[in-house]
C-alpha cells in the first residue's frame, strides 16, 4: 500500500506542477516545526519533492549528486530526493548534514532551530486560489 500511496504523491505532484513537498514520519521529532519557505526549507524530510523554483535554486547537478539515499527526476522540473531507504528508517543526524552541506546549509533549518530571519531561498511565485 506505502507504494501506491507514493506513486500517487508522485503523479500528483507532476500533475500540480509543485513547487515543493515532504513526505515525514511523524513518530521523530521535529516533524512539527513550523517553517517559512520564503527563509529556508524544513530540515531534511524522508522524502523531499523539489519543483522548478529549487532545482533553478540548487542547480540540477547539485540535487542529482546530493547524498541521498537516492534520486529520481521525476520531469524536466520536478525532482524526488529520498534520506534513507524507509519511511520507517529514522534519518540520522551525520545523514541530514551531509545532505545540507551538500546543497547549502543556509537553504536548511536544522537542530531543532525554526525562528530563523535569514536564510537562501528561491523567489517563489505567488499564488493565488479561485473559489468556485
Amino acid at each position: 500500500m506505502l507504494a501506491e500511496c507514493l506513486t500517487l504523491i508522485k503523479n500528483l505532484a507532476a500533475d500540480v506542477q509543485a513547487i515543493y513537498g515532504e513526505i515525514r514520519n511523524t513518530a521523530y521529532p521535529g516533524w512539527d516545526l513550523p517553517f517559512d519557505l520564503k527563509i529556508r526549507l524544513p530540515d531534511v524530510p524522508w522524502v523531499s519533492i523539489y519543483g522548478l523554483p529549487y532545482i533553478q535554486h540548487f542547480g540540477l547537478e547539485r540535487i542529482l549528486t546530493a547524498p541521498f539515499n537516492s534520486v529520481a527526476q521525476l520531469s524536466e522540473g520536478l525532482i524526488w530526493a529520498q534520506a534513507t531507504p524507509s519511511a520507517f528508517e529514522e534519518i540520522t543526524e551525520s545523514r541530514k548534514k551531509i545532505i545540507r552541506e551538500h546543497l547549502g546549509d543556509e537553504s536548511f533549518m536544522s537542530g531543532g532551530r525554526w525562528r530563523y530571519k535569514t536564510g537562501s531561498a528561491p523567489v517563489l511565485p505567488e499564488v493565488t486560489y479561485k473559489l468556485r
